[in-house]
């Protein structure tokens, strides 16, 4: 990184000042935080780390993506349990809320597979349209929605109707019913193809929630598994690692830095400048290595050490204060639930007052990683571990970007 004289220099010579900057409180009473330059970047630095950062903020892209399409489904959901087949707002609630679902379907699928064809390239975006198409090709209920969408798209309403009973346990049950016959008409019928009328054929009256929970949990896990395996990859993990160190680096904890391009403007007023910066969130970097750590089934992480909060906690890819410092000379392989783990790598020191151990190993019954590719594991669960005890010693900002589960 450049040394203070270098960044002045520069911007001396182009206006600009380059740097990873900390917003931290001011005991000016009109100003209640100011922002200081922790790490001064030359403008090749700032160019390269800006590259970097956008590589990992693009998964946050797909995030947002898919909160329109959670939401819908909550609403479905929502609106489900409170049904009351005695009060008709009730049953054009759920309808409105399911008409919305269906059409958040579409919209998720076509922004996904674009925002794939720009961030990752026409190959990623075959693979993904590939899969999407199994799951229609093999199933019933996307390629019902799919079709229900051009149905309400040109006839207004989807043919639905609830049916109430009494369960064993003497319990009302409500169900959300999807009028097959009705479809199958002979105006309607012209927006379906012939897969969907051969299930509505087979199928008088279908449950149509059921069929939404279905087609929820299929393209969720289609989102979640290309996140993961996709985007999610050893280059972007190591570029959270690297952003880590960032703020490990750093003598005052902070839970964001703002990667900052301060420009002077040409104007009479010495002081006036403009700025471009990128938020890069701490919990953001922790939550994206921690879900890449978590995809290595046949690696397990072990910490034992200062206490930190449950959320965080839950980042950790392993065990947590289970595998103590008195079993750091004991090179036998451990069983946890039903599986055998080797030791691959350990290291235990004293922290204030405190013992923290820090165990990497791998399950026996799978293929070895080289040692090579061990210590890229270590490195970025030893850059997770430290990132995490930072966020246990920070106030939380209210500004943190988090991915979607």
């Amino acid at each position: 990184m450049a040394e203070n004289s270098n960044y002045k220099e520069e911007f001396l010579k182009t206006g600009h000042v380059y740097g990873y900057f900390a917003s931290k409180p001011t005991p000016d009473k009109d100003t209640k935080s100011e922002l200081t330059c922790e790490i001064p970047l030359l403008q090749a630095e700032y160019e390269a780390e800006l590259r970097e950062v956008k590589s990992i903020m693009s998964v946050s892209a797909f995030a947002d993506i898919i909160i329109d399409f959670n939401e819908a489904f909550a609403a479905v959901v929502s609106s489900m349990r409170a049904i009351d087949d005695q009060d008709l707002r009730s049953a054009k609630i759920i309808q409105r809320a399911l008409e919305s679902y269906i059409e958040s379907i579409v919209r998720t699928v076509t922004h996904f597979k674009n925002k794939i064809k720009t961030v990752m390239g026409k190959t990623d975006a075959d693979n993904f349209k590939r899969d999407l198409s199994l799951i229609y090709d093999q199933g019933e209920s996307y390629a019902l929605f799919y079709k229900l969408r051009n149905v309400y798209q040109h006839e207004g309403a989807l043919p639905l109707k609830l049916n109430s009973s009494l369960t064993q346990d003497g319990i009302r049950e409500s169900k959300l019913i999807l009028d097959s016959n009705k479809l199958l008409n002979e105006h309607t019928s012209n927006y379906l193809n012939e897969k969907v009328k051969r299930f509505l054929l087979k199928n008088p009256d279908i449950d149509i929630y059921l069929h939404a929970f279905i087609v929820f949990k299929q393209l969720s896990t289609l989102f979640d598994s290309f996140i993961k395996n996709a985007l999610l990859d050893e280059e972007r993990a190591l570029a959270c690692s690297h952003q880590i160190k960032h703020f490990v680096s750093l003598d005052d904890p902070t839970c964001a830095l703002h990667l900052t391009d301060l420009i002077k403007k040409s104007s009479k007023d010495p002081n006036s400048i403009t700025m471009n910066q990128t938020h890069v969130p701490l919990e953001y970097l922790c939550k994206l290595l921690s879900s890449y750590l978590k995809g290595k089934s046949e690696l397990l992480f072990s910490y034992w050490g200062q206490p930190l909060e449950e959320k965080l906690q839950n980042y950790l890819p392993g065990a947590y204060n289970l595998i103590s410092p008195e079993h750091f000379n004991n090179d036998q392989a451990v069983s946890i639930q039903g599986e055998k783990y080797s030791w691959q790598k350990k290291t235990l020191s004293l922290v204030g007052d405190s013992a923290e151990m820090m165990s990497l190993f791998y399950a026996i019954n799978n293929e070895k990683p080289s040692k090579e590719q061990i210590n890229i594991y270590w490195d970025l669960y030893d850059s997770l571990v430290k990132g995490l005890k930072i966020l246990n010693r920070t106030p939380s900002s209210p500004n943190q970007e988090t991915p979607a589960e």
